[in-house]
């Protein structure tokens, strides 16, 4: 899949992974899986965009990607988040560290 004839709403990369939104809010994402934090499920890396099936069906706005985590920001203001809690960084209670590989 390539993302040629897209139109995309916003990108965003971070520490060795990036995404990014289109105008129908798909999100797609690439790179580095390590500690999950492309939200599929796997820790692999990806060197083609891929779709985020967890995400899909939800209205996502706004995407940002840290150091092995990601945010994303739907249009009732939720957030989900994945990726490495070492930390603290999602803000999940009693994480202590564990990667979640799957939007939360």
């Amino acid at each position: 899949m390539t993302l040629h004839d897209k139109k995309v709403k916003m990108i965003e990369a971070g520490d060795a992974s990036s995404a990014c939104i289109l105008t129908d809010s798909s999100v797609y994402m690439w790179g580095s899986g390590m500690n999950g934090r492309l939200g599929n499920g796997d820790t692999k890396q990806v060197l083609i965009p891929i779709r985020s099936k967890e995400l899909d069906g939800k209205q996502v706005i706004a995407i940002t990607k840290g150091t092995n985590n990601t945010f994303a920001i739907l249009d009732t203001y939720q957030v989900y988040g994945f990726g490495s809690s070492r930390g603290g960084k999602l803000g999940f209670e009693l994480a202590k560290g564990k990667n979640y590989e799957l939007p939360r």
